[in-house]
């Protein structure tokens, strides 16, 4: 998705989460500041005189401040999108801040896209106006691609080609779109075919 925001001259920011993201919201509002700074050619002044408050301890950093720096700089770029990838990875407390930060930035016309579960679909629908929902599903070849860098990386090679084809073959099928957990099952389902998993 950055690669294809690229391609239509649109500035793309972008956090991702897991399941062991231990970042504040300061954390994940600084670090797509910095990414939008980094694609400037120089730093604009109100920016470096806040940052040299902040580093002689005259001013304590804010979520506030990095927000509006966010909006400030959006104005540079012909467009602005953030991309919040595993949403529902994030600490529950970031969650409710985050919601607020996204409809901040929607009023200041920036776009901003979540990935998430379906579970956290109802608290985006309740909280952010205008929530548009698309099921993203995996190809079978993105889900094959996936599956034989698993078995690359977990088994080098170990696993003789007559059974990761029949790994392939017995999972692509019944993945219907969905491999966000396959490299749990993955291990599951070589145990049949793999000794050592056995």
């Amino acid at each position: 998705m950055i690669d294809h925001l690229i391609d239509l001259k649109v500035k793309p920011a972008y956090i991702y989460f897991n399941r062991d993201d231990e970042r504040t919201y300061l954390d994940i509002t600084a670090s797509l500041l910095k990414q939008l700074l980094s694609a400037l050619p120089d730093v604009p002044s109100q920016i470096k005189d806040e940052f040299s408050k902040f580093k002689a301890g005259e001013k304590t950093r804010e979520s506030t401040t990095f927000i509006g720096f966010i909006k400030l700089i959006s104005i540079q770029f012909s467009r602005v999108a953030i991309l919040l990838d595993g949403f529902d990875e994030c600490p529950r407390d970031n969650q409710s801040k985050l919601i607020k930060f996204v409809t901040e930035l929607q009023q200041s016309g920036i776009r901003v896209y979540l990935t998430t579960r379906p579970d956290c679909q109802s608290l985006l629908a309740a909280k952010v106006d205008g929530a548009v929902f698309k099921e993203i599903l995996a190809r079978d070849e993105d889900i094959e691609r996936f599956l034989r860098a698993k078995m690359k990386s977990e088994m080098r090679d170990d696993l003789d080609p007559d059974s990761e084809a029949q790994v392939i073959r017995d999972i692509v099928p019944k993945a219907k779109g969905m491999y966000a957990i396959w490299s749990f099952i993955l291990i599951l389902i070589l145990g049949f075919y793999w000794p050592p998993f056995r």
